[in-house]
């Protein structure tokens, strides 16, 4: 993910460009709707009948995620 990538992108252009499922991506964004945990939260915009994501916000919230996942408490490791 060194290139330049677009400010905003479909769930199917994130989830390739992350490496996940569209379905992880969609989840991804519901969880940002919880006002308890803002640094989840990835903007959308409707462009015609699509939605949008923030890549910003996306870099930010998977960084997050492999934080997570990565943090020795976790009790497992990341293959």
């Amino acid at each position: 993910m060194s290139q330049r990538m677009k400010p905003w992108l479909t769930t199917a252009e994130a989830s390739a460009l992350f490496d996940r499922s569209k379905r992880t991506i969609r989840l991804w964004v519901h969880d940002g709707r919880d006002a308890k945990n803002p640094l989840l939260r990835i903007r959308t915009e409707t462009a015609g009948r699509r939605t949008v994501l923030n890549s910003e916000d996306l870099r930010r919230v998977a960084d997050f995620k492999d934080a997570y996942l990565d943090a020795p408490t976790f009790g497992r490791q990341r293959v």
